[in-house]
């Protein structure tokens, strides 16, 4: 499977699905809290990973 065929199967899942799917895998409560607020919309895309640095507020350069 290619990475849009990926992509096309991610889309197709509801929140459920995809909160059971993550809970399976070993990512307990990864969703938690989501839920819907309107009808019939999804979202699905490709993610990177970033590194967090965090910031000393007293001295930010």
């Amino acid at each position: 499977m290619n990475d849009a065929e990926y992509l096309a199967k991610v889309k197709t899942l509801t929140t459920p699905e995809l909160a059971d799917e993550l809970d399976f895998f070993f990512l307990p409560r990864t969703l938690l809290g989501l839920k819907a607020i309107t009808g019939n919309q999804k979202i699905a895309g490709w993610a990177w990973t970033v590194r967090y640095v965090p910031v000393d507020p007293d001295n930010p350069g």
